[in-house]
């Protein structure tokens, strides 16, 4: 079943990014929203039929999300259910897993909600930081919302379950001795993925 049409008044609420780091602000007062923003942790939602969350930095307790009275939906980069919570494109490129862009319900878990839409990704070289990347990936997961704003506010989305559950990542998760956001992605993950391959092979 899809989610259900958005009634008129439309009242959105922005989390996380300001119109100066996101043009979703935007977007959605062209599609006829009067946006409200915050990147403050909100205690109620029920003044807003749509919410949208993008790099917002809150959890949202169970008592807000219940006082929501339309669709609550987060922007993720990554291609859920893959790298759920912190760094997920560290942990893409770390792990070899898939890379991508995901819009999500949120539920009471982190990055665990049904899906809305979602994108496989490739970056466009293999020279690009980590930085670089994390850029390319918020222009991505804009462009997917952008596109389907229309099926989202219409009720023409089908939301479906996540194929299976993975452990969400940690702030604390990254290794020790990773160089940083500047670092160009192939040759830090190299170095990285032989430093642990050696520890590995001291414990075996």
């Amino acid at each position: 079943m899809g989610i259900s049409r958005l009634e008129q008044p439309k009242r959105a609420l922005v989390l996380g990014y300001d119109e100066g780091r996101t043009s979703l602000i935007s977007c959605l007062r062209d599609r006829g929203f009067e946006v409200s923003h915050s990147s403050e942790p909100v205690a109620s939602l029920a003044e807003f039929e749509f919410v949208v969350s993008f790099g917002y930095k809150h959890l949202i307790n169970r008592k807000t999300l219940q006082s929501a009275i339309g669709p609550v939906i987060n922007i993720h980069i990554s291609y859920l259910p893959h790298n759920r919570g912190m760094h997920p494109i560290f942990w893409a490129f770390f792990d070899e897993t898939p890379l991508g862009v995901t819009i999500h319900e949120i539920d009471e878990g982190l990055d665990s909600g049904r899906i809305w839409k979602r994108k496989e990704l490739h970056l466009p070289n293999n020279k690009m930081t980590f930085r670089e990347a994390h850029g390319f990936m918020l222009r991505c997961a804009e462009n997917l919302f952008i596109k389907s704003i229309e099926d989202i506010v219409t009720g023409a989305v089908t939301p479906f379950p996540q194929e299976f559950r993975t452990r969400p990542h940690k702030a604390s998760d990254l290794p020790a001795d990773f160089r940083g956001w500047d670092e160009p992605i192939v040759n830090e993950i190299i170095r990285l993925q032989r430093k642990n391959m050696k520890i590995h092979q001291s414990f075996t």
